[in-house]
């Protein structure tokens, strides 16, 4: 290794082992090295005195821990159920982490002799009936079905500590979420499961305990259901009592210095944290005493950026909101492992909020203008891009870069773009060079001085509201025009692939969308138009539907003669007509109103993303309603079950059972080549001249005689 490489950032600093891997309940369970390094902070100390007085002073035995993901609840939730462990060593040292001697009322609400039975459950887009029975077996070392009876399974739930002749069950449920988008969607369990379970688990004197760990509110995953059914959702989120488990900045700045393991850092890393940390002291007068201690202590990264990242982590950017220790142990381009493995020690100033501008822009962008960030983060980039065309010195583009971020993640950090701060970014600039840049900026129009605030601020160069403009194209609109749906939703044929290979024929069916009271209509008048030979047919209910009736309009419609209709009702059809209307409203808004979109290049960046958003989710909804949808033919279930493919290629045979099977590309297929087309002529003229000829008279082995070879000769259809 060379001097240069030995002085790479990456050589000097390093991600603590603990803060790299994430936790898994069910698997680091009763491994006491999986509890190193674990450091219980206010807010997760709060988080058990707030459970304990619940389950001491009323009946509340089920419980939901909400908060961003890197936020803590994993490992706090195994810290929890180690310190209730059967196993003594693992019991002491996980309550040695959590200060338990403190929490008077810890003890009283979870009482250990002999230790709880831990039941780890981890989410996945399923069945939560089938994934808690599997482990109430596993841990039990029993072999029960309890499929076709929830009330069982909860039964034994309730019953199994005593059975096991320990203190009490502790049920944790990581990635909730998961199950109840599942239920959601229609392929998970009846919701109801779960308010029996809270309901079960309060009946029994604090001897059951339901622990549900969730990055968003219960009712958020219902959001896209009818009033009735999220009436409902809400009825049984009373059941649980949800405590939010969210760190406060403060905290999340002092385990960034203690995740970063670093040999030596610069002197000037404290002169520059305290005067951030004054700066925040201003607006947060709350914040530790050691503040600045702590900030420093966060270096390579600036104590700027270590102070946004808190709140950073609590933006959700569509579903990819991303921890704070996961961006830290991130080697994506422009993110801090890629900064380390590129900078050197006596290079290095700091990881900017800069830095941080081109890896969103790198790796989350399209994420963050679908989401409620879009229209901000558009500005600051246009901003961004204008400075571009007025400069190529690289002082002005780092501070508008800087800006735009403290502009867009300030909320909560107690930081703002005011010009010591900016200062403080800039260690190697002089303060009249940056003085001067701003007031460049500011000239441009590029960003403008908030006297109220104090601060800069990226200039709104946009009024454009894209939420008004979309719903208005959407009151607009008598429903959702499915025609025009079809036409954009990017629906690709189904290839009967297998009865491609068995015939050399290559035939297709169509897939269409449409309301389920048009079904019968779209079925009576379907002709194929395009080569195709039926189709596959997607209906949409309206919300609150009779499931059993749609099933029965359906299947009538559906047929297999004289072109295969084939019919089904996809399970998230909520979800997919809410997104056809949002694509179909972003396009009516792209189309009639871009004589102002025009001359607004931030507002046309937002709605260009905004499409491509929507039109990538419902394509993920479409293929999940095609491969999940229970398929009708002549009013009953298609055969065989299985892919879509399989079934044309089974409809395919039934109706071109006669045709013969020629293996030759050269004609069988719809757009010829100039060769194919002049063989196939050639092969005519002979058929009518050379009748009764050898080989039609052909000599040699022209394109024409291996058409000869196929089409007239291997299938008898020319023979002596």
């Amino acid at each position: 290794m060379t001097k240069h490489n030995k002085n790479l950032l990456s050589e000097q600093v390093r991600i603590a082992r603990q803060y790299q891997r994430s936790i898994r309940i069910d698997a680091d369970l009763g491994r006491e090295d999986a509890l190193d390094g674990y450091v219980c902070n206010g807010t997760a100390q709060s988080v058990l005195e707030n459970m304990s007085k619940q389950v001491l002073n009323s009946q509340q035995r089920a419980f939901t821990w909400t908060g961003p993901y890197g936020s803590g609840k994993s490992s706090l939730a195994l810290v929890l159920a180690s310190s209730l462990s059967p196993n003594k060593a693992l019991r002491e040292k996980a309550r040695s982490l959590l200060n338990v001697d403190s929490q008077s009322d810890f003890d009283k609400a979870f009482q250990v002799k002999k230790g709880w039975l831990i039941l780890p459950v981890i989410g996945r887009r399923g069945s939560i009936i089938q994934q808690i029975s599997q482990t109430l077996n596993n841990v039990c070392g029993s072999d029960k079905d309890y499929k076709k009876s929830a009330s069982l399974l909860i039964k034994h739930i309730c019953s199994a500590a005593d059975e096991a002749k320990l203190d009490g069950t502790l049920l944790i449920i990581d990635e909730l979420g998961k199950f109840l988008e599942a239920s959601a969607l229609g392929n998970g369990d009846d919701i109801y499961f779960y308010q029996e379970l809270a309901e079960s688990a309060a009946r029994t004197n604090g001897k059951v305990i339901i622990l549900g760990i969730l990055h968003q509110s219960f009712g958020q995953y219902a959001v896209r259901l009818g009033l009735e059914t999220r009436e409902e959702w809400t009825k049984i989120q009373g059941r649980y009592a949800d405590i939010p488990l969210v760190a406060g900045s403060d905290e999340v700045v002092e385990l960034i210095g203690k995740a970063l393991d670093v040999k030596k850092r610069p002197k000037y890393t404290q002169k520059v944290a305290q005067v951030v940390a004054d700066a925040i002291y201003d607006r947060r007068p709350m914040v530790g005493k050691q503040y600045d201690y702590a900030l420093s202590k966060c270096w390579p990264l600036h104590p700027v950026m270590a102070a946004l990242l808190g709140p950073i982590s609590k933006r959700q950017f569509g579903q990819n909101e991303r921890s704070t220790f996961g961006f830290l142990s991130s080697s994506e381009p422009f993110g801090f492992q890629n900064y380390l493995n590129l900078t050197t020690f006596e290079e290095a100033t700091w990881y900017l909020p800069s830095n941080y501008f081109d890896y969103l822009r790198a790796n989350l962008e399209q994420l963050i203008l679908a989401s409620n960030d879009g229209h901000r983060w558009a500005q600051a980039v246009d901003a961004v891009e204008r400075a571009e065309a007025k400069s190529d010195n690289i002082l002005h583009i780092d501070l508008i870069k800087c800006i735009a971020i403290l502009d867009l993640f300030k909320d909560g950090s107690g930081l703002t773009a005011e010009t010591s701060i900016l200062e403080s970014l800039f260690l190697n600039t002089s303060i009249e060079n940056i003085r001067s840049a701003l007031e460049d900026l500011s000239k441009w129009r590029v960003i403008i001085f908030k006297k109220h605030t104090g601060a800069w601020s990226v200039f709104e160069g946009s009024d454009f509201n894209i939420d008004q403009a979309v719903a208005q194209s959407r009151a607009t609109m008598l429903g959702t025009d499915f025609s025009q749906l079809n036409k954009i939703a990017n629906l690709y044929p189904v290839i009967a692939k297998r009865h491609y290979h068995q015939t050399g024929t290559f035939r297709w069916m169509n897939i269409a969308l449409c309301h389920l009271n048009e079904v019968k209509k779209y079925s009576e008048e379907f002709q194929p138009r395009n080569g195709e030979f039926g189709l596959f047919l997607l209906a949409l209910p309206e919300r609150n539907v009779n499931e059993e009736q749609a099933k029965i309009i359906c299947a009538d419609a559906s047929r297999s003669k004289p072109w295969p209709i084939v019919a089904g009702i996809p399970h998230n059809y909520l979800r997919i007509e809410d997104l056809g209307a949002e694509l179909l409203a972003l396009q009516i808004v792209q189309t009639k109103r871009g004589h102002e979109l025009q001359g607004d290049a931030v507002a046309r960046r937002e709605v260009q993303a905004r499409i491509s958003a929507t039109q990538s989710t419902l394509e993920e909804q479409l293929a999940e309603a095609l491969a999940t949808a229970e398929w009708c033919i002549d009013s009953a279930q298609a055969e065989p079950k299985g892919t879509l493919s399989s079934i044309a290629s089974s409809l395919a045979d039934n109706i071109y059972y006669k045709a013969p099977r020629l293996w030759s590309e050269l004609v069988n297929r719809d757009n010829l080549s100039s060769n194919s087309v002049k063989a196939r002529k050639e092969l005519l003229y002979r058929m009518l001249e050379n009748e009764g000829e050898l080989h039609l008279g052909i000599e040699g082995y022209p394109a024409s005689r291996g058409l000869y070879e196929t089409i007239l000769h291997r299938t008898g259809l020319y023979a002596k």
